[in-house]
C-alpha cells in the first residue's frame, strides 16, 4: 500500500510539472516562416516561367562561401533557359543584426545604384544591376542575364518581382 502511495505522488509531481512548464516539455514546432531545407525551392521554375516568360531547366545548387570567417556559407543557385540565366545566392545569418551589418558592409564593394522600396527590409541594385535584399536574418542576391535584348531596366524589373516573392516565404 506504501509503495502505490509513493508512485501515486509521484505520477502526481510529473503532471503538476507538465502542467505547469508545458513548453519545456513538448516538441518545438518550426517557426513560422522556416527557410526550407532546399533553398533554391524559395525561386521556383514557375515563379521563374510566369515572371521571365521561359521555362527553366532545375537549378544547379551549390555552397557559396561566406562573407566573413565566422559567418555560415551560403547556397547558390544557377538556373538556365537557354540564353537566360538567373543566379540566386541566399545567406541565413546567425541574427539579423549580423545580417544587417553585412548587407550595409557589402555595399562597399557592389555600389548601389538605386534602392527599390517594398522588398524585405532593405534592398538595393548594385552599379552591376544585381538586387541585394535583406530580410531579418536573411540576405540575397538576384541577378537576372539574358539576351542583349534583355535592357537592364527589364531585367531590374524581373529581380524586383522575383525578389518579392522569395521576400514573401521569409
Amino acid at each position: 500500500m506504501r509503495l502505490l502511495r509513493l508512485l501515486l505522488c509521484g505520477l502526481c509531481i510529473l503532471v503538476l510539472l507538465l502542467a505547469a512548464f508545458p513548453a519545456h516539455f513538448s516538441a518545438k514546432a518550426a517557426p513560422r516562416n522556416a527557410v526550407p531545407s532546399d533553398v533554391c525551392s524559395l525561386l521556383t521554375a514557375d515563379q521563374l516561367k510566369k515572371t521571365l516568360g521561359v521555362t527553366f531547366d532545375a537549378p544547379q545548387k551549390s555552397v557559396f562561401p561566406a562573407v566573413y570567417m565566422g559567418q555560415s556559407d551560403g547556397t547558390q543557385c544557377n538556373y538556365e533557359a537557354g540564353r537566360t540565366g538567373v543566379r540566386f545566392i541566399f545567406y541565413s545569418d546567425h541574427s539579423a543584426a549580423e545580417a544587417k551589418q553585412t548587407f550595409t558592409s557589402l555595399i562597399g564593394f557592389f555600389p548601389a545604384k538605386s534602392k527599390p522600396s517594398g522588398i524585405g527590409d532593405d534592398a538595393y541594385l548594385d552599379s552591376d544591376h544585381a538586387l541585394h535584399v535583406l530580410k531579418g536574418n536573411y540576405r540575397f542576391f538576384i541577378s537576372v542575364s539574358g539576351p542583349s535584348s534583355l535592357s537592364d531596366a527589364t531585367a531590374e524589373k524581373d529581380e524586383e518581382d522575383l525578389a518579392k516573392a522569395v521576400a514573401a516565404q521569409l
